[in-house]
């Protein structure tokens, strides 16, 4: 199981259910009925009894042992599950009833030590933002850049999310608190180091607890920023409101001869990111529908994060659990000459697929004119699309469903 997020829809098969929580620990999306009841025990633990299949249950946690007679779904012994809050260590103690085998023990230990992050503090590393509109009437959105670029990467959008005046295709007059960050190893947050998705959201839920309007946010993500928006959302589903990614493409993990290349491609990305500077600006903006794009600050673009951005993960590692925010997933569906400027959308549609096992509101869209720096493109249309998300509006025109 992932750390941050427990889907219990998957783990429990067998009536009756006996769900123990030691501690103070949040249930999120819960559906009780009159079937279900809770009590405290001697312990002071919550215990939650349901004689229905658990679906689209979430738990904050580090660690789930069970146990259950899969080979007698009829059996009358309890499913027992023991689960420690993620500001505890894991329970120690003996299940009652039957006990994993050791290769389950041995399998949640692994993952767990994988996995474990530790919580915020106020005296560690911070990461540098900008809060736009800190008065606005309307909730916070957290922006969250790409690789190699920074804050300014959305400089072109933020003005239509904070001001009240409409576009032309967005009817919204809200105003909304912008939280712009720099990731780590990025911009003003280069000497947070190392960069990692995981500690990328760290950082982020720490943002958002000590900054956003009630500690909570909508999330955009764009490229690296999508695998960043969706970990956040998998880890701290607390503070993430309405979700939008868009760029989230997985490569696949080098096989083969192919394979003794990977080691290359952080040489290969720190080239390719000085080179694309020698390139004049209006032959990029020609070659991307108008795109504006910035020169790459090859002064924190070092081999070391390039490294780090492109370290190999395992297929398992790549995609996320399921998590419980409405999600839009979007792919640029405009392909270039030259350049590979589309998205790829049948990573957009399984990844929306992942969503949709805990938000049914989850979906992916494509649009046919865009190209994947679209919020540079038409920043105009990047606002209008987020507005329409997180108001839970229709979206503008010429969004496709995939």
């Amino acid at each position: 199981m992932r750390t941050g997020i427990l889907s219990l829809s998957r783990a429990l098969s067998c009536k009756p259910t006996l769900l123990e929580i030691s501690g103070k620990c949040k249930l999120i999306g819960w559906p009780l009925s009159t079937s279900a009841s809770t009590t405290t025990n001697s312990n002071n633990s919550l215990v939650v009894r349901r004689n229905l299949n658990i679906r689209h249950s979430l738990v904050p946690v580090r660690s789930i042992c069970y146990s259950c007679d899969h080979n007698n779904p009829n059996s009358k012994q309890s499913t027992i599950l023991k689960i420690s809050p993620s500001h505890q260590k894991p329970l120690a103690t003996p299940l009652r009833g039957p006990q994993p085998s050791p290769m389950q023990e041995a399998a949640s230990a692994s993952s767990e030590a994988d996995r474990q992050q530790p919580e915020p503090q106020k005296d560690g590393p911070s990461l540098a933002f900008e809060s736009l509109s800190p008065d606005a009437t309307g909730p916070t959105i957290l922006l969250i850049h790409g690789a190699f670029t920074t804050g300014r990467d959305w400089d072109l959008v933020t003005p239509y999310l904070t001001s009240t005046s409409s576009t032309s295709t967005s009817p919204s007059s809200n105003s909304y608190h912008i939280l712009v960050p720099d990731l780590p190893g990025h911009g003003r947050s280069r000497t947070i180091t190392p960069f990692s998705v995981s500690y990328s959201a760290h950082l982020l839920r720490q943002l958002i607890v000590n900054h956003a309007h009630n500690g909570i946010a909508h999330v955009v993500g764009h490229s690296l920023g999508a695998h960043v928006a969706i970990r956040l959302a998998s880890q701290y589903p607390e503070v993430v409101s309405r979700l939008l990614v868009s760029g989230f493409e997985v490569f696949p993990t080098p096989t083969g001869p192919s394979s003794r290349l990977s080691g290359l491609l952080p040489y290969a990305v720190w080239t390719s990111q000085r080179l694309e500077n020698c390139v004049p600006r209006f032959v990029v903006r020609w070659l991307m529908d108008g795109a504006d794009i910035r020169n790459i600050d090859t002064s924190f673009c070092t081999l070391a994060l390039c490294r780090q951005i492109c370290e190999p993960m395992s297929d398992n590692e790549k995609w996320p659990e399921p998590w419980p925010s409405p999600t839009l997933v979007i792919a640029a569906g405009k392909a270039g000459v030259l350049l590979p400027t589309s998205d790829h959308p049948h990573d957009a549609k399984r990844l929306a697929d992942i969503g949709m096992q805990l938000c049914p509101e989850t979906k992916a869209v494509t649009h046919p004119k865009m190209r994947h720096p679209w919020n540079r493109q038409d920043p105009s249309l990047f606002a209008d699309t987020v507005r329409a998300w997180v108001e839970n509006r229709p979206l503008p025109d010429g969004f496709v469903d995939l």
